[in-house]
């Protein structure tokens, strides 16, 4: 007894120890959770720290990479600013050379611009003008102009043979511009003879790409001794030089007459309008109506067409006489062989500023523009840019737009003509078409053939589902009702009569049925026949409107043609 007593006293110290360390575990537990707790939110904010440190530094380096490239622009436009400047600097410098160094000629241009603004040369004594002309020779021998104007101050006192040998002088210096000046004199002086012997010179000569302008005015000064009482001989002359012109350019250029007539057309199709179709029956059922509506724009067109032709033709008189002056003053301003190095390094300059000092871009123009110059005279392509293409900052007169007309006329004709050719020969009268649930091709000349290929289509649909319709269970019904009667008589039963009964009704039913079927598919078939015939008469109707619609546009086409022929 006393050792139960002794080993509980026992278990009690133990249990009361226990508790005391489950206690202290729980202690500890509860630190080491609270620990972890701090742990955690200790990670936490260095973990937030470290994010917030990384942004920043990323942020930083964004912010270093744009003031990197800011400061890498800046020094772009920095670049470009002192070019734009250096640019503006060598400008003055060769204007300044142009004033102080280059008086002479500009002399010798004024006296000539004057004789030519005012073609009298009796304005100015003889011995005034001489004195000028002798002075500035001595200055300028090697200038062309001097020993023209020379050669038109002999003319002008009949001594022939100084006026031979200035006009000599003058051609050895300069033979293309020479004949182009004295031709230009005469014409104004109204010398057509001469006028015609001095454009025979100017024929001699190669044509460049600077050349462009002047054939242009060349052809509309002479253009007008074309239509004037002149022998046919000179006429031929003349329209023969600028075929020759015209057909060397093609070939030289790369282009056949085909490819020019395929450019011309496409400006042609870029003045088309929108579909000026009310139809809804044909773009709802027709598979191609967008052809269709575009073959009517195309012969619509023909208005726009022939609007631009006659805007073209239109040219008031001072558009003409600002159009020549102008040439004139260009043709006398150009600049001679001891010039032209400063003039090239004016107008470099100023493209320089153009360009807002981007040296690539400046280099790139000034080249095209050069390599254009040199090259042979690249003018059908030029023109029929000018005539259709040019932006409308860049001002095309009207005059030359008309000159350049002209001078393709025979082209503008032929691709005229094949513009009209291309949307007629996609026109045709059978067009595919969707009504619902019935597919065909519409023959739009044939209003009768459409309604019976309609009546054959449902009819064919109807046999097909009439040919469908069964006595399948009024057999099924037939057998099950002999047997029943069969199993009556052998049973001696009436009850058997039900089954016969059953069957009977089934053969009813399914004879009524059909009889309900055949009615149905009979009265949908002529249904659908008169809603599709409804349909095509309303398609017929529309049609009608669109080829009517589409005639009177295309009869545009021959006022088209009858306007280029006034050219």
């Amino acid at each position: 007894m006393s050792e139960i007593s002794a080993l509980q006293a026992r278990l009690a110290q133990e249990q009361s120890r226990n508790r005391e360390l489950h206690g202290c575990l729980m202690e500890l537990g509860s630190g080491v959770a609270s620990a972890h707790r701090e742990m955690s939110d200790y990670e936490s904010k260095v973990q937030n720290t470290l994010n917030e440190s990384s942004n920043r530094i990323n942020s930083s380096h964004e912010n270093i990479i744009r003031a990197h490239e800011l400061q890498l622009e800046i020094d772009k436009l920095y670049v470009r600013f002192k070019n734009m400047e250096l640019a503006n600097k060598k400008i003055r410098a060769c204007n300044k050379k142009k004033y102080y160094d280059f008086s002479n000629y500009r002399t010798i241009r004024k006296i000539v611009q004057g004789m030519l603004d005012n073609l009298n040369l009796n304005m100015i004594s003889d011995a005034v003008i001489y004195k000028s002309v002798e002075k500035e020779h001595l200055k300028t021998p090697d200038y062309w102009l001097t020993s023209v104007l020379l050669s038109i101050m002999a003319w002008k006192n009949d001594d022939k043979a100084l006026a031979e040998r200035a006009t000599e002088i003058s051609i050895q210096l300069d033979k293309k511009n020479s004949s182009i000046f004295y031709m230009l004199f005469n014409i104004r002086m109204g010398r057509e003879e001469a006028a015609l012997k001095w454009f025979k010179v100017y024929q001699e000569c190669d044509l460049k790409g600077s050349d462009q302008e002047t054939f242009l005015m060349l052809f509309s000064m002479l253009s007008k001794t074309i239509h004037d009482n002149v022998e046919d001989k000179i006429k031929y002359e003349i329209i023969d030089f600028i075929n020759r012109v015209i057909a060397m350019n093609a070939k030289s250029e790369g282009y056949d007459e085909q490819a020019i007539l395929d450019s011309i057309e496409h400006y042609l199709l870029r003045m088309k309008g929108d579909d000026p179709l009310k139809t809804t029956i044909l773009k709802r059922c027709l598979t191609d109506y967008a052809d269709m509506a575009d073959i009517v724009v195309s012969a619509q067109n023909n208005i726009n067409i022939l609007q631009f032709i006659m805007d073209v033709s239109n040219v008031s008189e001072l558009e003409k006489n600002t159009y020549l002056e102008q040439f004139i003053n260009d043709e006398i301003a150009k600049p001679n062989n001891v010039e032209i190095d400063v003039y090239d390094e004016i107008e470099y300059n100023e493209l320089v500023i153009s360009c807002n000092g981007d040296m690539q871009l400046t280099e790139a123009i000034y080249t095209e523009r050069q390599e254009k110059r040199k090259k042979e005279l690249n003018l059908i392509s030029e023109m029929i840019d000018w005539i259709y293409n040019r932006n409308s900052d860049e001002s095309v007169n009207s005059q030359v737009r008309k000159n350049m007309y002209t001078l393709t006329g025979n082209l503008q004709r032929k691709a005229a003509e094949q513009y009209a050719e291309h949307y007629r020969s996609r026109q045709k009268d059978i067009h595919p078409a969707v009504l619902g649930d019935y597919s065909t091709e519409i023959d739009f000349n044939n209003r009768e053939g459409e309604g019976q290929k309609i009546t054959n289509h449902y009819e064919t649909e109807r046999d097909t589902q009439l040919s469908q319709i069964k006595l399948t269970l009024a057999i099924i019904g037939a057998i099950i009702g002999a047997g029943g009667l069969a199993l009556t008589i052998y049973l001696m039963n009436p009850m058997c009569l039900l089954i016969s009964a059953v069957s009977a009704a089934l053969v009813v039913y399914n004879i009524v049925s059909n009889n309900m079927q055949r009615k149905h598919i009979n009265e949908t078939c002529v249904l659908n026949i008169k809603n599709k015939n409804d349909i095509m008469d309303s398609l017929f109707t529309e049609y009608q409107e669109y080829k009517q619609l589409l005639t009177e546009y295309d009869g545009y086409f021959d006022k088209v043609l009858d306007m280029i022929d006034q050219f």
